[in-house]
């Protein structure tokens, strides 16, 4: 059977890269032949200012370097996804899967993306149109009500033959917009188990020397947590690698293959991240980490909604940062793991059976 992937796949970081090699391996691995399929970017409906980042002057030398990890990413790691630099709008498959990623979310200010109903199944030539473990990111159903959203995705949602989605906001969004109920699944990099991938070895990956990892987009930490971050490694004695973008801290910075990131997440002493996918990769290599968790307040683009939902399904809240609970006071105790290796084995029978019904 031939399936089509909708999705973010060119976005140019870590987790897009993931969540798009886990979701097309596991399909593949059923007996499929697994292409991706690009959209034509929307109009960006609410443009909101990025967490921390207005006024930056970026030190040239991570400006280089990280322009340097972009064309390879495009040229080398989206390649090796069977993404070429020519885009593929044929949607003509047995099976189309939109997702996962936020492919439902409405403010997406990246110009490259923006507001596209074809993310929700406009146009659609497939016999078969789902969505797999899609979320509305920080769209509120409020937020589609506000903007004017919410017939045209409401009825682009009814259409399509099944609905599956990752987090209780995009849950209660579905149910409210078409009257049932979605499927909940787990993001494609819990999905995929990446320790059986050879490709993944973890062993390429070390540094030499003891490290806390940072791992966040460009200028996510406040100078403020920046300074605490930079106390804490001096105290510990631990190098700063920062992965995903520069900070304002003195560390190195970090512009790895995919297949080494949960590498470096593994042979951490720590992992400090505000991301999603960041929380996701120290989960799966038993990281002792700390997540961070930005409110949508004041035009910010926050990530309350799925963060809250991801560690609250693993049961680990006890990782997250708080006025009451520091990053600190939260390394200082690892991880229980065991819990949350049951959920992730229990959700992934689920998914799995989701993704069998879609397809087969």
């Amino acid at each position: 059977m031939l399936v089509g992937i909708l999705s973010m796949q060119r976005i140019i970081n870590y987790g897009s890269f993931m969540q798009a090699y886990g979701l097309k391996k596991t399909i593949e691995s059923l007996g499929n032949e697994v292409h991706f399929v690009d959209y034509h970017p929307g109009t960006v409906i609410n443009i909101q200012k990025s967490i921390h980042t207005t006024s930056i002057r970026r030190n040239v030398k991570d400006r280089v370097q990280m322009k340097l990890f972009v064309n390879l990413f495009k040229s080398k790691y989206l390649k090796s996804l069977g993404i070429t630099s020519e885009y593929n709008y044929d949607t003509k498959v047995d099976v189309l899967v939109i997702g996962s990623d936020e492919v439902f979310n409405c403010f997406q200010r990246n110009p490259e993306i923006g507001y596209t109903l074809e993310l929700f199944g406009e146009n659609s030539k497939a016999a078969k149109t789902v969505s797999y473990a899609a979320s509305f990111g920080n769209t509120t159903y409020d937020k589609i009500e506000k903007y004017g959203k919410k017939t045209e995705i409401q009825n682009c949602l009814k259409k399509l033959d099944q609905i599956s989605v990752r987090d209780k906001n995009s849950y209660d969004i579905v149910t409210k917009l078409c009257g049932s109920s979605p499927k909940m699944s787990i993001d494609p990099v819990l999905l995929y188990d990446f320790s059986k991938d050879p490709l993944f070895n973890r062993k390429k990956s070390t540094h030499r020397k003891k490290y806390i990892l940072l791992y966040a987009y460009a200028y996510r930490f406040t100078k403020e947590e920046c300074d605490k971050l930079s106390i804490y490694a001096d105290r510990n004695k631990l190098n700063i690698l920062i992965m995903g973008g520069p900070q304002h801290i003195k560390g190195k910075l970090i512009t790895c293959s995919p297949y080494e990131v949960l590498g470096y997440f593994e042979n951490a002493s720590a992992v400090i991240t505000d991301t999603f996918h960041g929380t996701i990769f120290s989960v799966i290599t038993h990281s002792n980490f700390s997540t961070i968790i930005r409110k949508s307040t004041n035009g910010n683009y926050g990530n309350e909604e799925k963060l809250s939902a991801l560690l609250g399904t693993l049961g680990m809240k006890n990782r997250i940062v708080t006025e009451k609970n520091s990053f600190e006071e939260i390394l200082v105790c690892k991880p229980d793991y065991h819990h949350a290796d049951e959920v992730i084995i229990e959700e992934r029978e689920k998914s799995l059976f989701y993704i069998r019904e879609c397809i087969e």
